[in-house]
């Protein structure tokens, strides 16, 4: 039976290649031969390096760099080496925003009815996979005082008051949320928007207020860590308040107290705090420098589609390995096999999302801290040589 060779590119695509015979020679590596492998061909710098020529050992290389690093495939047989190029799929975001539905802010609501499909959008644009939770009272807002919410038009929202909720890009928990109990109600109605999150989501929680916050910053932090416990790792704050000692020159004054616990947790989280008073005459530019926050954190998923063979090819899960290249151009690395995901220890090391029946290559914490902000990296994941696992 044939073997082959699928080269996954986290960074820009690489063209398909095809061969047949061919050697090239080889210095040992974690997978019985990946190594350094030198032969005529290659694509230049950085592209797909092919051995060949006669020579001992027989094969085709499979490498990621102008004839050098690769794994010897069937070697002595006919062999077929594609390289297919890999998705550089941005980690999918969760947005939970709390808006205060009090009288005081009817002029609010209506700003972040109007602005949350540009904010939306411009994170969508950038081909993030994103869901944005509102927890609010329902709209559209009411302009005669009172309690006052919003309704999400298309293309976020349905745009049917009081049904906005248009999953699974958008929901919407119908309730109030006081002056001062937005970070209670983002605790609270949990149950109620738990289905739209993602557990390797990056999180984001906002609030849009006039108001101080009822509940501190080490109560909130230590409240999100008990909801489910591996959800919220790691996550940000931001949103549209009154910032701490920035005097609003308006009438009636917008503010009724600054936000300082919010901005604490802005702060302690590397989000960013929009201003209620810049918002009175520029709401679509606090939540566009909002949306740009969200992307300029973007990272990557840690996890990489396992192709589909071509016809006449056999995926055997016994069979696959792992390695990673640097976008820096530093030495590949080898990332071994270590089970499931309960099995990732320091060293790290790459799984499948699925034992029985695998869809994904997906890499422990430890590899994932390094890869998740190299775009210019690649992953190779190599087809034919049995899996190299982890000494136990």
């Amino acid at each position: 039976m044939r073997r082959l060779a699928i080269t996954l590119a986290t960074g820009a695509a690489i063209a398909a290649l095809s061969a047949c015979g061919g050697s090239g020679e080889q210095s040992g590596g974690a997978f019985g031969g990946m190594g350094a492998a030198t032969g005529a061909g290659g694509l230049g710098a950085g592209g797909l390096g092919v051995g060949g020529g006669p020579g001992a050992g027989g094969g085709i290389m499979v490498g990621t760099g102008g004839g050098t690093g690769g794994v010897p495939i069937d070697p002595g047989g006919e062999c077929d080496g594609i390289s297919q190029a890999a998705e550089n799929r941005p980690a999918p975001i969760d947005i939970i925003m709390a808006i205060d539905s009090s009288g005081s802010m009817t002029f609010e609501a209506q700003e972040v009815q109007n602005n949350m499909n540009v904010f939306a959008s411009a994170i969508l644009n950038q081909g993030i996979d994103v869901h944005v939770v509102v927890i609010s009272e329902a709209g559209p807002p009411n302009p005669f005082g009172g309690l006052s919410g919003v309704c999400i038009p298309p293309p976020l929202g349905s745009g049917a008051c009081p049904n906005d909720s248009n999953p699974p890009q958008y929901f919407r928990v119908d309730t109030t949320v006081n002056s001062s109990d937005a970070l209670i109600k983002i605790l609270s109605e949990y149950p109620k928007y738990q289905h739209m999150l993602r557990q390797k989501a990056l999180k984001y929680f906002a609030v849009v207020t006039d108001d101080e916050s009822s509940m501190d910053d080490f109560t909130f932090i230590q409240s999100v860590g008990s909801l489910d416990p591996g959800w919220f790792d790691s996550w940000k704050f931001f949103g549209v308040f009154c910032l701490p000692g920035n005097s609003c020159v308006a009438f009636p004054p917008p503010c009724a107290s600054d936000g300082n616990t919010y901005m604490s947790l802005v702060n302690q989280t590397g989000g960013l705090a929009g201003s209620l008073c810049q918002g009175q005459s520029d709401f679509g530019g606090v939540f566009s420098a909002l949306a740009q926050t969200v992307i300029s954190a973007t990272e990557l998923a840690c996890e990489w589609d396992i192709p589909t063979p071509p016809p006449g090819q056999m995926f055997e899960k016994n069979k696959v390995n792992v390695r990673y290249t640097p976008g820096t151009g530093a030495q590949p690395q080898d990332i071994l096999f270590v089970g499931t995901a309960a099995d990732c220890g320091p060293d790290g090391g790459w799984y499948y999302d699925n034992d029985a029946a695998p869809t994904k290559v997906q890499v422990c914490p430890s590899n994932c801290t390094t890869m998740k902000s190299d775009f210019n990296g690649l992953v190779d994941v190599l087809f034919g040589c049995f899996t190299v696992t982890v000494p136990r």
